[in-house]
């Protein structure tokens, strides 16, 4: 848009979609502000912020407070199925590229509150991760998991080798895993969360936790996955 033309704001829409739908601009990629698309196109600033408000009513861009307007995020959809494939091929399946890697791990005693999940006594030694789960390099999930020790011993240096938790639980001899089943709900991320994520904390967040089995039932792995809200589909 030249610099000091006149627009309409329904025509200033329109350009954005056009150039948003042609890729000129990468999804989750800061958009203009509404001073400085006043500033090109000639618009008041109410015409500008009604342009940018029509894209987030039909899906193009969206709007936090204090964070400006970025293009709307992908949406990638998860079955909440007993037997889930991973994050990876959940994400390729929908033509996305998927890529994880681990941000911290460390052991630790197993948390009293999550005993019962892992069918364990409070205080066993376990191994804790954070990875983070990106999309086309989008940050979209932050998974915080818990491994037997007695089981996996090694599994964090493994994780960070690999940025793969199912690939790492096969290395170490967990080939095939079902989830027992997934506990789901929707609250605001804590500050770290919205940190790692790249989201403000009024952005609501799924969060999920799942138990799974290797082959013989015993339960090996604990996880808790807080995916984004804006950009994550679940489906029963």
């Amino acid at each position: 848009m030249p610099a000091g033309t006149a627009m309409n704001w329904m025509s200033v829409f329109c350009e954005l979609r056009h150039d948003i739908k042609a890729g000129a601009y990468d999804p989750g990629a800061d958009l203009p502000t509404i001073a400085a698309l006043a500033g090109s196109t000639g618009l008041t600033k109410h015409g500008a912020r009604r342009a940018m408000e029509r894209l987030c009513q039909e899906g193009y861009a969206q709007s936090w407070q204090g964070k400006g307007f970025r293009v709307a995020m992908p949406r990638l959809r998860f079955r909440l199925d007993a037997r889930q494939p991973s994050f990876a091929e959940h994400a390729r399946a929908q033509g996305f590229q998927p890529a994880s890697g681990l941000i911290a791990g460390k052991p630790m005693r197993l948390p009293r509150d999550l005993a019962n999940r892992m069918q364990c006594r409070a205080g066993t030694d376990v191994l804790w991760t954070e990875t983070l789960r990106k999309v086309n390099g989008l940050a979209v999930a932050l998974s915080i998991d818990y491994f037997r020790k007695d089981r996996l011993n090694g599994i964090v240096e493994t994780i960070a080798d690999t940025g793969s938790v199912s690939q790492s639980l096969a290395i170490h001899g967990v080939q095939g895993y079902r989830r027992d089943r997934t506990s789901f709900e929707t609250r605001l991320p804590s500050a770290h969360e919205a940190l790692v994520l790249g989201i403000p904390r009024t952005q609501p967040v799924y969060a999920t936790m799942g138990a799974n089995l290797a082959e013989d039932g015993a339960i090996v792995q604990v996880s808790k996955g807080i995916w984004r809200g804006d950009c994550v589909v679940y489906e029963v």
